[in-house]
């Protein structure tokens, strides 16, 4: 009894699946042979950063690297969790990892953490705005602004006001500083590759 041939249609939509997870996996492989290998000798022991939305994501994977580098980690966030910062010290070894809470949607929230940071820590070093919300609706917040545009901007641009002294302390010609503001806005996502973001985790 001889079986019918597979048609040419079902076989080539095989053919395409397994050539898609063929893709999939090659780049994956790169990805963690090239990309996720860090051979930059730069050691951030001494150093304080703030990351805000450093609890998950890309914010998190921020957090993480600079951790593994030495580096002193205050994470703000609306949900500080104490599991969060057991989770990061065991990972990088490092117990200089905090969580304080701010919620960019209150200006007064913003104003007392900037308080906070400020009575604890007499320089910042690194200041890193990562957290963002995208939403369509016209959401208002307390303070009668857009959702959107205070929790991606007016808080980010207030909270750098309110420590730039404490940057300001951190600089000098060698080590000048540098502000960068990554942006989310909906489904929009911009971003720019360079070397040194390639090169974030340490091996």
């Amino acid at each position: 009894m001889s079986t019918a041939p597979i048609p040419w249609g079902i076989l080539l939509f095989i053919l395409l699946i397994l050539g898609c997870v063929a893709v999939v996996g090659l780049m994956k492989l790169y990805a963690l042979i090239y990309n996720f290998h860090c051979s930059c000798p730069v050691c951030l022991a001494g150093k304080t950063a703030v990351v805000t939305g450093g609890s998950q994501g890309l914010g998190y994977e921020i957090a993480l690297a600079l951790a593994s580098r030495g580096c002193k980690i205050i994470i703000a966030t609306r949900r500080p969790n104490e599991a969060l910062r057991e989770e990061l010290v065991r990972k990088t070894h490092n117990p200089n990892i905090f969580l304080e809470y701010v919620d960019l949607e209150s200006f007064k929230s913003v104003r007392k953490f900037a308080e906070t940071i400020k009575e604890k820590e007499e320089v910042i070093d690194i200041l890193i705005f990562n957290a963002g919300f995208g939403a369509d609706e016209d959401i208002l917040t307390e303070d009668g602004m857009n959702y959107v545009l205070q929790t991606n901007y007016f808080s980010s641009f207030l909270l750098v006001h309110l420590l730039i002294d404490c940057k300001g302390r951190s600089t000098n010609r060698r080590t000048p500083g540098m502000l960068k503001r990554g942006i989310r806005h909906n489904w929009r996502i911009l971003c720019r590759r360079c070397s040194k973001i390639q090169t974030m985790r340490c091996s």
